[in-house]
Protein backbone atom coordinates (compact mmCIF):
# COMPACT_ATOMS: atom_id res chain seq x y z
CA UNK A 1 0.00 0.00 0.00
CA UNK A 2 1.22 3.29 -1.17
CA UNK A 3 1.98 6.38 1.38
CA UNK A 4 -0.27 8.17 -0.50
CA UNK A 5 -3.20 5.09 -0.04
CA UNK A 6 -2.29 5.12 3.71
CA UNK A 7 -2.80 8.59 4.58
CA UNK A 8 -6.75 8.89 2.60
CA UNK A 9 -7.05 5.62 5.17
CA UNK A 10 -5.99 7.80 8.10
CA UNK A 11 -8.59 10.46 6.89
CA UNK A 12 -11.20 8.67 6.10
CA UNK A 13 -11.67 6.39 9.21
CA UNK A 14 -10.14 3.06 7.78
CA UNK A 15 -6.97 3.53 9.08
CA UNK A 16 -8.26 1.21 12.28
CA UNK A 17 -7.81 -1.94 10.48
CA UNK A 18 -3.94 -1.06 9.69
CA UNK A 19 -3.56 -0.65 13.82
CA UNK A 20 -2.43 -4.20 15.20
CA UNK A 21 -4.20 -5.68 17.57
CA UNK A 22 -2.89 -5.40 21.40
CA UNK A 23 -2.05 -8.80 22.59
CA UNK A 24 -1.69 -8.17 26.35
CA UNK A 25 -2.28 -4.67 28.51
CA UNK A 26 -0.75 -4.53 31.91
CA UNK A 27 -4.15 -5.63 33.92
CA UNK A 28 -4.26 -8.77 31.82
CA UNK A 29 -0.30 -9.07 32.47
CA UNK A 30 -0.48 -8.61 36.18
CA UNK A 31 -3.51 -11.05 36.86
CA UNK A 32 -1.04 -13.70 34.79
CA UNK A 33 1.89 -13.34 36.44
CA UNK A 34 -0.14 -13.02 39.82
CA UNK A 35 -1.37 -16.27 39.09
CA UNK A 36 1.94 -18.03 38.10
CA UNK A 37 3.88 -16.63 40.96
CA UNK A 38 0.85 -18.90 43.33
CA UNK A 39 1.44 -21.91 40.97
CA UNK A 40 4.84 -22.06 41.45
CA UNK A 41 5.48 -21.05 44.83
CA UNK A 42 5.90 -24.79 45.97
CA UNK A 43 9.20 -24.36 44.15
CA UNK A 44 10.61 -21.85 45.89
CA UNK A 45 10.28 -20.49 42.45
CA UNK A 46 9.07 -15.90 41.86
CA UNK A 47 8.36 -14.47 39.01
CA UNK A 48 8.74 -11.19 37.38
CA UNK A 49 6.96 -9.40 34.34
CA UNK A 50 9.66 -8.18 32.25
CA UNK A 51 9.23 -6.70 28.32
CA UNK A 52 6.71 -4.84 26.72
CA UNK A 53 4.45 -4.81 28.60
CA UNK A 54 6.29 -3.51 31.74
CA UNK A 55 7.80 -0.82 29.59
CA UNK A 56 4.49 0.63 27.42
CA UNK A 57 1.63 -0.69 29.03
CA UNK A 58 0.56 -3.41 26.85
CA UNK A 59 2.22 -5.63 23.72
CA UNK A 60 1.02 -6.13 20.47
CA UNK A 61 3.33 -9.41 20.62
CA UNK A 62 3.88 -11.45 23.60
CA UNK A 63 4.20 -10.96 27.57
CA UNK A 64 7.04 -11.46 29.12
CA UNK A 65 7.72 -13.52 32.66
CA UNK A 66 10.74 -14.06 34.04
CA UNK A 67 10.90 -17.25 36.39
CA UNK A 68 13.62 -16.96 38.80
CA UNK A 69 14.13 -19.35 42.41
CA UNK A 70 13.93 -17.74 45.25
CA UNK A 71 16.20 -20.21 47.06
CA UNK A 72 19.28 -21.02 44.98
CA UNK A 73 20.14 -24.21 46.70
CA UNK A 74 17.09 -26.00 45.71
CA UNK A 75 16.20 -27.19 42.18
CA UNK A 76 13.12 -28.38 40.39
CA UNK A 77 13.73 -29.29 36.82
CA UNK A 78 11.35 -27.02 34.53
CA UNK A 79 9.40 -30.21 33.16
CA UNK A 80 7.81 -30.06 36.96
CA UNK A 81 6.70 -26.44 36.57
CA UNK A 82 5.52 -26.71 33.10
CA UNK A 83 3.33 -29.62 34.07
CA UNK A 84 2.12 -27.36 37.02
CA UNK A 85 1.63 -24.47 34.74
CA UNK A 86 -0.56 -26.62 32.33
CA UNK A 87 -2.75 -26.85 34.42
CA UNK A 88 -3.26 -23.48 34.66
CA UNK A 89 -4.64 -23.68 31.14
CA UNK A 90 -1.17 -22.72 29.92
CA UNK A 91 -0.51 -24.34 26.93
CA UNK A 92 3.46 -25.69 25.64
CA UNK A 93 2.24 -27.43 22.49
CA UNK A 94 3.37 -26.03 19.59
CA UNK A 95 6.45 -24.54 17.41
CA UNK A 96 9.63 -23.44 19.36
CA UNK A 97 8.63 -24.49 22.91
CA UNK A 98 11.91 -23.80 24.43
CA UNK A 99 14.54 -22.59 22.75
CA UNK A 100 18.39 -22.36 24.49
CA UNK A 101 19.91 -19.54 25.33
CA UNK A 102 23.56 -20.44 25.45
CA UNK A 103 24.42 -18.84 21.97
CA UNK A 104 24.23 -15.49 23.59
CA UNK A 105 26.22 -16.22 27.00
CA UNK A 106 23.74 -16.92 29.33
CA UNK A 107 21.98 -19.76 30.78
CA UNK A 108 18.41 -18.85 30.89
CA UNK A 109 16.40 -20.25 28.19
CA UNK A 110 12.50 -19.10 26.83
CA UNK A 111 10.07 -21.38 27.25
CA UNK A 112 6.80 -20.15 24.84
CA UNK A 113 3.44 -21.07 26.02
CA UNK A 114 0.06 -19.24 25.36
CA UNK A 115 -3.08 -18.77 27.74
CA UNK A 116 -6.38 -18.13 25.63
CA UNK A 117 -4.37 -18.16 22.12
CA UNK A 118 -2.28 -15.56 23.23
CA UNK A 119 1.66 -15.88 23.45
CA UNK A 120 3.75 -15.69 26.87
CA UNK A 121 7.66 -16.29 26.74
CA UNK A 122 8.70 -17.80 30.25
CA UNK A 123 12.21 -16.72 30.58
CA UNK A 124 13.33 -19.23 32.85
CA UNK A 125 17.02 -18.18 34.85
CA UNK A 126 19.06 -20.94 37.24
CA UNK A 127 16.61 -23.65 37.50
CA UNK A 128 18.59 -26.63 36.36
CA UNK A 129 21.05 -28.57 37.56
Amino acid sequence: MSLLQNIWKYFTGESKALVPQVEWTLADALAVVRNTEIALASFNAHVALAGGVLQCGYSYKDLDIIIYPSKTRKTYSWASMKEQLTRCDIDFTGPNECADHSKYGDDKFVCVGHLDGKRIDFIVLEFMP
